[in-house]
């Protein structure tokens, strides 16, 4: 989770012109752009490796990994001016913006992951949507507001040329988290994750960062998971939920309102 796992047409003329240059998930603290860990050198001849003729049969995590990394260092830079311009028109703020890339160390774990889970997905296919991502904070004052924004930001998105491809409401309570996670895509199919979050959940998914990577582990006992579910679900009952979020495709068709389970206790 990049926050844990529960944003153009009048602008977008001269944002491009201009400029073309948030599992559940936590917003994270702030520093300077992280790029890939590998250089771009690395990178392009991983993409190379996978996209060519010629390539060899087996391809490694590593290597896919690279891959991701290249195209979300390609797209960053529009994305990144696009949003930054969105959110100042719309009353939001960019959070976390330091982290909108992936490390490569974090892409392989992940990947990893989804690779055990789906033996049979070919490591050249395994994909997450998550190694550029960003999070626009927005309160809901006046009363409103927050849902104005999301609804105006995906459609000026839409009208860039992005697709909306999911948009998950966490908003519901009685779990340990709450916000909106959407992903949305670029002409060539590359999938970015964009995060909608009030200042108090913003707040919230950073205190309890420590609490959901504990609960995310996979050598975490089924009863402290649950433990750590219990108690990080408390807090998220007093967080403001914004007005009429909770209406049924208030924010997006593509839009499902989401709950997260607690965890088994059974080992």
């Amino acid at each position: 989770m990049h926050l844990h796992s529960r944003s153009l047409r009048s602008f977008v003329g001269s944002a491009l012109i201009a400029s073309l240059s948030f599992s559940g998930c936590q917003p994270e603290p702030k520093s300077q752009p992280a790029q890939p860990a590998t250089s771009q050198t690395q990178a392009l001849k991983a993409q190379s490796t996978l996209t060519s003729p010629d390539a060899p049969q087996k391809v490694t995590i590593e290597d896919r990994a690279k891959a991701l990394l290249t195209q979300a260092w390609s797209h960053e830079p529009k994305v990144t001016a696009l949003l930054k311009a969105l959110s100042a028109e719309l009353g939001g703020r960019m959070v976390g913006l330091e982290y909108r890339l992936k490390t490569e160390g974090s892409t392989i774990r992940k990947l990893k992951k989804i690779s055990a889970e789906h033996p049979e997905t070919p490591i050249a296919e395994l994909s997450i949507y998550d190694a550029l991502r960003y999070t626009i904070e927005a309160s809901d004052e006046p009363a409103g507001k927050h849902v104005k924004l999301i609804q105006t930001a995906l459609s000026r998105l839409e009208s860039a040329g992005f697709k909306v491809k999911t948009v998950k409401n966490y908003w519901p309570k009685g779990d340990n988290y709450s916000g909106v996670n959407t992903v949305l895509s670029t002409a060539d199919g590359f999938e970015w994750e964009l995060q909608f979050h009030t200042p108090e959940s913003v707040q919230e998914s950073r205190r309890s960062h420590k609490q959901y990577e504990e609960l995310r582990a996979q050598d975490t006992p089924p009863a402290r998971r649950l433990e750590l579910f219990k108690a990080m679900s408390a807090p998220w009952e007093q967080i403001p939920v914004p007005a009429s979020i909770l209406e049924e495709k208030n924010l997006h068709a593509q839009e499902l309102l989401k709950s997260l389970p607690a965890p088994s206790n059974a080992p």
